[in-house]
């Protein structure tokens, strides 16, 4: 089974937290929480999309406003804590490159594409 990689995941969420408007830009860019490979990368892809489309819409996410949105929920907070979010996040933050966010939302999208493929039983 096709695994996506974690340096993918990390550029496509810090390059969403350097530049949400990308959500905005559906022409391009179409996601689903799916799209990420675990529950972490959910919550946290959930929270980046909520803090930009709340009210006027956060223009730059930091790792602090996503630990701070996603802890008001119980199941979130525990993972974030369990899994070293806070380093995690600071990764995407980080590293995030917004310069290169189409590459790597494109091989997101690909291997997602992929390993839907290999669950219908085709090669």
């Amino acid at each position: 089974m096709i695994k996506i990689d974690r340096h993918t995941v990390i550029q496509v969420l810090g390059g969403l937290m350097h530049q949400p408007s990308f959500l905005s830009e559906v022409d391009r860019y179409v996601f689903e929480v799916n799209d990420f490979p675990n529950t972490l990368d959910r919550f946290i892809f959930s929270a980046i999309n909520n803090l930009y489309n709340s009210g006027d819409g956060a223009r730059v996410i930091r790792a602090i406003d996503v630990i701070n949105y996603l802890k008001s929920n119980e199941v979130a907070n525990s993972l974030l804590e369990k899994e070293n979010a806070e380093g995690f996040l600071q990764d995407c933050e980080a590293t995030g490159e917004p310069e290169n966010f189409n590459y790597y939302y494109t091989k997101l999208k690909k291997l997602n594409f992929i390993k839907d493929l290999q669950k219908t039983g085709r090669d």
